[in-house]
């Protein structure tokens, strides 16, 4: 039985080997991190509906290629669940590590959604669906924010 997270205006349902890392209640972005076994997390950023999407996605790659050398990006357009959203999909090594990730964006009346996901690629690989189906039940549940 999958576990369910219900703040911030998000409700969602996540694996059992996920715990929640930290969480960002006052001011904005307000935010949520999981973390699981492997060393990945997901991660999800709440912004106000006037929130420009691009420039958050874009905000998150200069974040990166900052902090890691040799960045690839490829942007991408799916659907998940009912909603269409944009991001990218990010590799890149830290230490000597294959790192995957995904970002993705959502511009919503209720508000501007950005999250990630980041593994080492293997287990990014066996983690692909979870990540999906918790974007996905967050897609579908997602509420009108708290004034």
């Amino acid at each position: 039985m999958p576990k369910r997270y219900s703040q911030l205006g998000l409700k969602f349902a996540y694996p059992n080997d996920w715990d929640l890392g930290e969480e960002e209640t006052d001011g904005w972005p307000r935010s949520v991190a999981f973390q699981f076994p492997g060393g990945g997390y997901w991660s999800v950023y709440l912004y106000p509906a006037t929130t420009d999407p691009q420039k958050l996605m874009d905000e998150v790659l200069e974040s990166l290629r900052a902090e890691f050398d040799n960045i690839e990006a490829e942007e991408v357009s799916e659907i998940i669940g009912d909603a269409f959203v944009d991001g990218y999909d990010v590799s890149f090594f830290c230490l000597d590590f294959l790192i995957n990730a995904q970002v993705r964006v959502l511009e919503a009346p209720s508000g501007t959604l950005i999250w990630m996901c980041q593994a080492e690629s293997s287990d990014f690989e066996d983690r692909r669906d979870s990540f999906r189906q918790v974007s996905k039940s967050m897609l579908e549940n997602f509420v009108q924010l708290p004034k």
